[in-house]
């Protein structure tokens, strides 16, 4: 199953997980939400919700990082995106 972060921030990610068939077909496509240490924080998710959750759960990570002169971390470009792709 090739999975593909669409975001991070502070460590935690949204990826996009496609189910995949021998023939390439994806059958299936939802989200997750990886906590900094790899752990699922929450799984089975739209991208919609996906998205809303991590800006929860970052919200104030976010703001103490930008306090502290740190920059979050945007997802990469389509392409960067496609070569950092992980298989499961």
């Amino acid at each position: 199953m090739p999975a593909t972060v669409v975001k991070e921030i502070s460590g935690y990610r949204l990826m996009k997980i496609s189910d995949v068939r021998d023939n390439g077909q994806v059958t299936r496509q939802y989200h997750i939400v990886v906590e900094p240490n790899g752990d699922l924080f929450q799984v089975g998710l739209t991208y919609a919700q996906g998205l809303a959750l991590l800006e929860v759960i970052t919200a104030g990570i976010e703001e103490e990082l930008q306090a502290q002169g740190e920059q979050v971390t945007e997802a990469p470009s389509s392409e960067d995106a496609f070569a950092q792709c992980v298989n499961f």
